[in-house]
This record gives structure tokens, sequence and C-alpha cells, in this order.
């Protein structure tokens, strides 16, 4: 796995970035997406985008309907819903218990998605 420095020397993993592309993408949309609709918005190529559609699915982060197509689970929404609360409010430190549960929560995503990297032997989705 190769990590990258960002402009603000901050370390990042590209096809976590992908992911929670992808995860964000599904978050805001109203309907159901297909996967090349996800792949156009995000980007993301239609490879990859199956990839990790098909990671998440199985881990239990998205469900796919009928028609093929891909939605956040519920129990993802509520989750993405607090990281996002949690960016807006990073600048003003609070320490309070439900910015502290959803931190952690935020690392159990993160952990879970590093141990499917692992297991795959650290190879990219491209």
């Amino acid at each position: 796995m190769i990590l990258k420095i960002s402009k603000n020397r901050s370390y990042s993993v590209p096809v976590v970035e992908r992911t929670f592309d992808i995860l964000e993408l599904l978050y805001r949309a109203r309907t159901p997406l297909k996967c090349r609709e996800i792949s156009a918005q995000t980007r993301v190529s239609h490879t990859s985008t199956y990839r990790i559609l098909r990671t998440l699915l199985q881990r239990g982060y998205v469900e796919q309907n009928l028609d093929g197509e891909f939605l956040v689970v519920k129990s993802m929404t509520k989750l993405l819903s607090k990281q996002r609360k949690m960016e807006r409010e990073a600048e003003v430190p609070t320490g309070d218990a439900q910015t502290t549960l959803a931190t952690q929560e935020v690392i159990q995503m993160l952990t879970a998605i590093l141990r499917i990297l692992n297991q795959s032997g650290g190879r990219s989705a491209t």
C-alpha cells in the first residue's frame, strides 16, 4: 500500500479516498444509483467502482436492489451524517460524549476498510 503526501502534508490512501467518494455520493443521492452512474459522478474508473461496491456490499455498507442499483444502508447513513457533523465542528473542540462516540464509529469503519485492504494483499482496486 502506498501512502501519498497531500499539499497539507497529511497522508492519504487513494483507494480509501475513492471508497469514501463513492459512499458520500450514495449518501447524498436521492435515489439508488447504477455502477456506471457512480463511476461517472465520482470519476473513479468503472472497474474500481465495481470492485469497491462489491466489497462494500459484502461488508454490509451498501445494498443493491433488483434493478442493480446501489444505496447506502441506513446505519451507514447515520454514520456518515455523524461524520459530516464532526467535520463541521472540527475547528471547535467540544469533547462531548456524542462527538467521541462518532469518532469511535468512524475509526471502526476505517479499521474495517483497512482490514479489507490488508486481506487483498495491499493491491489497489484499479
